[in-house]
């Protein structure tokens, strides 16, 4: 949501026009509406904001935190797909029996170190 500074611009343009009363609780309902779910989930968590001023702190201080949430997560993974290669394709079967590691007996101790 980088677009947050032209969502409270519009919106408080259209509530001017249409003689609103920006604050009201009314138009506090329909701006938290009109956001993305997970900013406004933010908004309403404790303690709940009762004013328009403490509204629009709240989204904005949720959209800095998921960008930059985002941008940490969206490096990482940069970083891990640039190390990330496929797969090669050079297994193929052979036609005799490859021999087994000659592993130890399940009763084998292994000789006692000197610490």
């Amino acid at each position: 949501m980088p677009e947050i500074d032209i969502y409270i611009a519009k919106f408080e343009k259209l509530v001017r026009k249409a003689n609103y009363t920006l604050g009201s609780p009314e138009m506090n309902q329909h701006f938290i509406a009109g956001l993305p779910m997970f900013i406004a989930e933010d908004i309403l968590k404790d303690p709940e904001p009762t004013t328009y001023p403490e509204i629009l702190w709240k989204a904005l201080a949720s959209v800095r935190a998921k960008q930059t949430i985002w941008a940490l997560y969206k490096r990482g993974n940069q970083n891990q797909s640039t190390n990330y290669r496929p797969p090669q394709n050079n297994w193929c079967p052979q036609t005799f029996p490859q021999q087994r590691a000659n592993f130890l007996p399940n009763n084998y101790c292994s000789p006692p170190r000197n610490l």
